[in-house]
């Protein structure tokens, strides 16, 4: 069998496979596929809301590309609801257009609160709001945007909580974190308010309401807040949680300690034995003015001039001043007697320790007055205390339901028309002398004048001094006229004209301010001026 003998193969070499025989024909080439331009999706929503919507008419689609403009999102998610509200005769001016745009973009923005899957555990839904936008016209729209907005805040709050931000934990301390629970110990009303934004708890808006400081503020890792004060835990809607959550909490609350209770110890030893801290240790306390004051009161026979140096007038509340001013330095403080003045009750318990300290103003005066009226007024009905008519005689419109039983009672009207009296001719009582002008206003009317007269006649008995502004009106009444001249004690001038035309007042004007008439001197010879029998001159008693 011979073997066959296969051909090399040709290679050619580099020379070859540059030089090309013109003569041969050209292969024929494959044209290249035309590229396919990929479409957005904002595109192809805007493509099928044509065809569903608007029985695919291309004059329609440069509404729904001002539509789509108003929709924050990339693929155009809301564009649906803008064009079906627009089918539903919305009309809607350009800033209705550009409100509702906003409003868009917050609720896009607060699509992950609508889960359970955030920092807090907060969800819309809980709060009866709802992801589908469809539940919401234009004009509704707008009540979420700001409920969306807070718990964003929120969140973003509890997020700066969680990296330790100071300023997010002003008034407060992050005693404890793991990962399970974080806990930060609040001492402040101001941070009370802050932690407790968007719960049901009661101390939610910064007053603690007989509960002691300090409360304790806990974020558990599934996003849910806890509150607890001593022993009680209560969950973000104000409802005890179970005891497999408390128990817990506790424990960790009853071995943790912030720095206020670490120096608070630290005092308490020290002042137990006697004997002063160190330097850099007195540094730290006078930071904390509450526990500086019960350092101080215990360690320093007077000033402590360390602690004066260091505070500000900004630092201290009226009520932490007195404290100092009255425990630790037992003499005036007078750097804060300005900020005392503006505080009640610190101001009274300073003028106690300190009498004549900080002299009554004027206005301090009056406003006393006022307020020992209000409590001493007979109480007239449920709608007068609710409206307090009884205290507010600044008010320009009176109240007259409480103005007639204010005139059916005589010891009420007595009382009251003495205090609207002392309001007239008050110097610090400017403004609320249109009260009183009030009462003299509608002499003119049957309606007022069936309600004001009464209050206005015993007024003008209780007037100390001249009111000129308003003689004009009180001339218009006769009784008015009277009683403002037994006031004055000399004769109204103004008034005779109506005094005159009443057959009744006439007689007792006459006699009291006019000579008598010889009939009527005659007439009252006989009797006395308080009615009893006259006896005569040459009667003797028997046993004499």
């Amino acid at each position: 069998m011979t073997a066959v003998q296969t051909p090399p193969t040709h290679r050619p070499s580099p020379n070859e496979r540059t030089q090309v025989d013109h003569r041969s024909p050209i292969p024929s080439l494959k044209p290249k596929p035309k590229l396919k331009t990929k479409r957005s999706q904002a595109d192809k929503r805007i493509d099928y809301l044509l065809k569903t919507k608007f029985d695919d008419d291309p004059e329609f689609r440069p509404l729904l590309v001002e539509l789509a403009e108003l929709d924050p999102t990339p693929k155009k998610k809301y564009l649906a609801w803008l064009a079906k509200h627009w089918l539903d005769d919305w009309k809607a001016t350009p800033d209705d257009q550009q409100r509702v745009a906003e409003c868009l973009a917050t609720h896009h923005k607060g699509a992950k609160y609508f889960s359970p899957l955030s920092w807090t555990g907060l969800r819309l839904e809980d709060a009866g709001y709802h992801a589908d936008i469809f539940r919401y016209t234009p004009q509704t729209i707008s009540r979420i945007s700001g409920r969306i907005a807070e718990i964003i805040r929120i969140d973003e709050g509890d997020k700066q909580i969680r990296k330790g931000n100071p300023v997010a934990l002003a008034g407060a301390e992050i005693v404890h974190r793991d990962d399970q629970f974080t806990i930060i110990r609040i001492r402040t009303g101001e941070a009370l308010k802050r932690f407790g934004q968007n719960t049901s708890w009661c101390v939610r808006h910064g007053n603690p309401l007989g509960y002691p400081f300090p409360f304790d503020f806990i974020l558990d890792h599934e996003g849910e807040r806890y509150l607890a004060n001593r022993k009680e835990v209560r969950d973000r809607w104000d409802r005890i949680p179970p005891r497999s959550v408390v128990e817990p909490i506790n424990e960790i609350r009853g071995r943790v300690f912030d720095s206020h209770e670490k120096e608070l110890a630290q005092v308490r030893r020290a002042i137990a034995c006697q004997r002063r801290l160190a330097r850099e240790d007195e540094v730290q306390i006078l930071k904390i003015p509450d526990l500086a004051i019960e350092y101080a009161a215990y360690m320093f026979a007077g000033p402590w001039k360390e602690f004066e140096e260091s505070v500000r007038v900004a630092d201290l509340t009226a009520t932490q001043a007195v404290r100092y001013a009255v425990e630790v330095r037992k003499s005036r403080w007078r750097r804060f007697e300005n900020k005392i003045k503006r505080s009640r009750g610190p101001l009274n318990a300073y003028r106690r320790e300190f009498p004549g300290s900080i002299p009554k103003s004027d206005e301090e005066i009056f406003r006393e007055q006022i307020q020992d009226w209000r409590c001493r007024m007979p109480r007239a009905n449920a709608y007068c205390l609710k409206r307090s008519s009884q205290g507010r005689a600044e008010l320009l419109q009176r109240d007259r339901r409480y103005d007639a039983s204010i005139a059916s009672r005589p010891y009420s009207l007595d009382r009251y028309t003495r205090f609207l009296a002392s309001l007239a001719t008050s110097p610090m009582a400017s403004r609320y002398r249109d009260k009183v002008r009030s009462y003299f206003a509608d002499f003119e009317s049957d309606d007022g004048r069936s309600i004001s007269l009464p209050i206005a006649r015993k007024l003008c008995l209780r007037f100390s001094q001249r009111m000129k502004s308003l003689e004009s009106e009180i001339a218009k009444d006769s009784v008015c006229s009277f009683n403002y001249a037994i006031a004055m004690k000399e004769r109204f001038l103004e008034g005779e004209v109506a005094i005159f035309a009443d057959p009744i007042v006439a007689p007792k004007y006459r006699r009291r301010f006019i000579q008598r008439t010889p009939k009527e001197s005659n007439a009252s010879s006989s009797r006395s001026e308080f009615g009893r029998l006259i006896l005569p001159a040459n009667f003797k008693v028997a046993w004499q």
